[in-house]
């Protein structure tokens, strides 16, 4: 028999009465639209940071190659073939230390020829000039018999012309003693570059010497330097060039550092190059432990001038809404002695980044959430619980966060 609706009226009413608060247990999130239990949804907790006023420095971030101090190839004087390595990578020579030997039978012998010919034309000089003194007792006899009119001028002008070209002869052997000597300095040097010395002191690498190579002027043997001193480079654009000055200073970054590097350039080339239109800048810094080694690269933030005034912020507290996908921050106005601040989420506009911090060109509020974003967008919170943080910890951990991130990078590229 069906039943008429009528004679069960409570059974409708108690079933709407049980679904309702199940209802208003739920909502809609107007930024992700994920439905949020609101019994299960607490006050987030978040930390905030005072934001500051001021103008930070202009910094551009470039790329520098390290080199030790006085890094330089070593190369042969002359051509020749190898045959004796002295050295190996990473050894600390002085300077004059031997490194390598080239071959020398060839130049011995060109050097015992040069001698040979050096000895000629000392016999040569020697007998010239007895033939210069041999005229010049004639000429003297001659002047006292022509005085006489023993013997006629005629005898005696021939006599001077056998005299002016003995001491010709003198002259012309002279010259060839001397060429003779010049070539044996000539060979004497050319013998002593087949030892390949160390020209400062420092430690070697890069070594391409192996015994039996042939080799030449144009060939490097070695890369030497002194790692406990290093210069880095930084290629400069022609822009940057009217903006960088010598002094200016600049922070060095690399994850094999500890802490970045405080320091300043000590060269700025006033020359662009015609090709590429770069100049080049010099920084030099003393590397205890070789923890920077020549050929890496670091990151160079080179500091000039100073953007305007305006809001300045931890980089912790930019955050990319999950929502609309802006760039903002969160401001905070806690509320006194409740540990609680109402918060909202304001779109910035970045005036200046800075290696850790950045300035916003928006005002009007004093404190920003630093920690917690996630979880204020997440539930649409309009309230949190607050815990102020020290402005100096919040970079220490932007920092370590940072490093900890290269580190991984590092051991995952390792790894493969």
């Amino acid at each position: 028999m069906p039943i008429h609706k009528s004679r069960f009226p409570g059974i409708w009413i108690l079933a709407i009465a049980l679904l309702l608060p199940a209802a208003a247990c739920f909502y809609a999130n107007p930024e992700t639209g994920r439905e949020i239990h609101r019994r299960e949804q607490p006050v987030p907790t978040v930390e905030i940071v005072e934001a500051k006023r001021g103008s930070l420095p202009i910094h551009e971030q470039l790329t520098g190659n390290v080199k030790a101090l006085n890094q330089t190839g070593i190369y042969p004087e002359i051509s020749g073939r190898i045959v004796e390595v002295l050295a190996n990578n990473g050894d600390r020579v002085k300077r004059g230390d031997i490194l390598v030997r080239l071959r020398d039978d060839e130049l011995r012998e060109r050097l015992t020829q040069a001698r040979h010919d050096r000895d000629v034309a000392q016999a040569q000089l020697r007998q010239a000039e007895v033939s210069v003194q041999h005229y010049e007792a004639q000429l003297r006899r001659t002047r006292e018999m022509v005085e006489f009119g023993l013997q006629s001028a005629s005898e005696l002008e021939a006599l001077e012309a056998d005299a002016t070209r003995a001491r010709a002869s003198v002259d012309l052997a002279r010259a060839q003693l001397s060429r003779a000597e010049a070539r044996i300095e000539e060979q004497k040097s050319a013998l002593q570059n087949t030892v390949v010395r160390a020209p400062i002191s420092g430690i070697l690498g890069n070594r391409n010497a192996e015994i039996g190579m042939r080799v030449d002027g144009g060939t490097r043997l070695f890369e030497i330097g002194d790692s406990s001193n290093i210069k880095i480079t930084i290629i400069v654009t022609e822009r940057q060039v009217n903006r960088f000055r010598q002094g200016n200073r600049a922070r060095i970054r690399s994850p094999y550092l500890d802490k970045p590097v405080e320091t300043t350039i000590r060269r700025l080339s006033p020359f662009l190059d015609p090709v590429t239109h770069t100049a080049v800048a010099e920084i030099e810094l003393s590397n205890p432990g070789n923890i920077l080694q020549p050929g890496m690269f670091v990151t160079v933030d080179v500091f000039h001038g100073a953007a305007e005034e305006a809001q300045i912020l931890p980089k912790a507290a930019l955050f990319e809404h999950p929502g609309n996908k802006r760039l903002g921050i969160y401001a905070a106005e806690p509320e006194a002695q409740s540990g609680k601040a109402s918060v909202t989420f304001i779109p910035v506009e970045i005036a200046t980044d800075n290696r850790d911090s950045i300035s916003v060109r928006e005002t009007g509020y004093r404190w920003v959430v630093v920690n917690g974003q996630h979880q204020l967008a997440e539930w649409n919170s309009r309230e949190a619980n607050v815990r102020i943080v020290d402005w100096d910890r919040v970079v220490q951990l932007q920092q370590l966060q940072a490093r900890d991130l290269l580190k991984t990078i590092n051991s995952s590229t390792a790894a493969r």
